[in-house]
């Protein structure tokens, strides 16, 4: 038998009574599916991390959410005039270009009750990440009618696809930002949402919350 095998032979055991665990942590809401699909989807692109996601370090604080009306997509964050800097990653990931149009829709805010990467930020939420990204111009709508529920001095996360065109795998997301600075004055930037990094509570992240829930 070639060695590979042998060592998949003996690992496999392991390997069946951790997938074992996984499951169990799904049916029990412990675990979310898209946790689990960004662990492969990292493995697979050799992006692998021994920390394994948490997901439950947010809590909603906005039960009754906020609702946006439907609107065209083509506002973009880098043409608006709400911000004192715009951050070059945005340029970098290629948001220089209007969105798709979107029905009305359900604005939500979540704050971080523990520390941790953008991947368990979202993971904790529940919901498929399909579901809860927005675009440039539903951010942008949100905070012109309810700019007074951003976090006063930390970040507020959101999620964006690059292509919105696309689903929303984790190579296609990023988290954008925006936050006071000392001034006052509002900076935007964005990051990778596989970034490793881990943030401090207790920033918000705001999120469309999906239909019927």
């Amino acid at each position: 038998m070639p060695q590979y095998d042998k060592e998949l032979a003996q690992k496999m055991p392991a390997l069946v009574s951790t997938w074992k665990l996984i499951l169990r942590d799904i049916r029990e809401g412990k675990l979310s599916i898209d946790a689990v699909l960004t662990g492969l989807h990292q493995i697979s692109a050799g992006k692998f991390s021994p920390k394994l996601p948490k997901d439950n370090i947010v809590k909603i604080i906005t039960p009754d959410g906020f609702m946006v009306p439907a609107l065209n997509g083509k506002r973009m964050i880098v043409t608006s005039k709400a911000f004192s800097r715009i951050g070059s990653h945005l340029d970098h990931f290629g948001l220089r270009r209007p969105g798709v149009a979107t029905p009305r829709a359900k604005i939500n805010i979540a704050q971080m009750t523990d520390d941790g990467n953008f991947t368990d930020m979202f993971a904790s939420l529940k919901f498929p990440l399909e579901e809860m990204w927005m675009t440039q111009e539903q951010y942008l709508k949100f905070r012109d009618d309810h700019l007074n529920e951003l976090h006063p001095e930390l970040c507020n996360f959101v999620l964006l696809k690059v292509d919105d065109n696309k689903p929303a795998t984790p190579d296609n997301l990023i988290v954008f930002y925006e936050r006071k600075n000392k001034r006052g004055d509002h900076e935007v930037d964005a990051r990778d949402f596989q970034l490793k990094r881990d943030w401090h509570k207790p920033h918000y992240i705001i999120f469309r919350q999906p239909a019927g829930e």
